[in-house]
């Protein structure tokens, strides 16, 4: 997946070099220039030279962007609700892989409701689809929390209305948190917690003041984006299929 920026940067590269080697072969006396606009539109020709030297990047680009790596069998939707077919599917892709680099992490925290960008259409998945879905260069970084700042985590939970967790789950009512389960176990305010989230996250955004000061922190140095498709190519490699539901990890009630 490195193979985009790897393009990238050969075209930069190349296209300074052969500025550098024009510049240097000819020497310019400038002694008096005058000012003219030209206008930027369909009326501007466009240089053949140039669309012919980076054409076999943008097939090559294309190729891989349009690369299916998966299938869901209905459209996998966000929304501003408690709960997300969405906030799920996210929340348990980026828990799953993070296990494998470290199997002590608890619950997910990966992303917030207005961090996830599009939904992701019924059928084949690409590489596109994850590109849309995560369009920045957020990492995964791991937290040991303390039972108090956890605390502080839940209760934002609860007051926002719900995010996209895995690994956790809660009830809400007039905003305050009950029956809270983290990895299959009530909460206790004594013990410590191992999360997985963003470096966004991680570095206080959204105002996450309880992930302020972990007791440890991790750089997992793979990005979100990354995680996401290792986790839809492993689906498909085991011959399984993307099947969004809901569980009810997180339900707000009036009881």
């Amino acid at each position: 997946m490195k193979f985009y920026k790897k393009t990238a940067v050969k075209f930069a590269a190349s296209a300074f070099s052969l500025i550098v080697i024009s510049s240097c072969a000819k020497h310019f006396d400038v002694k008096h220039s005058e000012y003219k606009q030209y206008a930027m539109d369909s009326q501007l020709n466009a240089d053949s030279s140039m669309l012919r030297y980076y054409a076999p990047y943008k097939q090559k680009m294309e190729a891989e962007m349009n690369r299916v790596i998966g299938f869901t069998t209905a459209e996998i939707t966000k929304s501003s609700a408690p709960e997300s077919l969405l906030g799920d599917f996210y929340a348990d892709a980026v828990l799953a892989e993070s296990r494998k680099i470290d199997p002590s992490i608890q619950f997910a925290f990966p992303t917030t409701k207005g961090g996830i960008r599009t939904s992701v259409p019924k059928g084949d998945i690409t590489i596109t689809h994850v590109f849309e879905l995560m369009p920045f260069e957020n990492e995964v970084v791991i937290l040991k929390l303390s039972g108090q700042n956890m605390k502080i985590l839940i209760d934002y939970l609860a007051t926002s209305s719900g995010q996209p967790v895995s690994g956790l789950r809660m009830k809400i009512k007039n905003k305050e948190p009950y029956d809270v389960t983290i990895d299959g176990k009530p909460f206790d305010v004594s013990q410590t917690y191992t999360m997985v989230t963003s470096d966004y996250i991680a570095n206080n955004g959204d105002e996450q003041k309880s992930l302020a000061n972990p007791l440890e922190r991790k750089n997992a140095g793979k990005k979100i984006r990354d995680v996401l498709i290792d986790y839809i190519s492993e689906q498909t490699k085991n011959g399984r299929k993307i099947t969004p539901q809901l569980d009810g990890r997180i339900v707000v009630t009036n009881d």
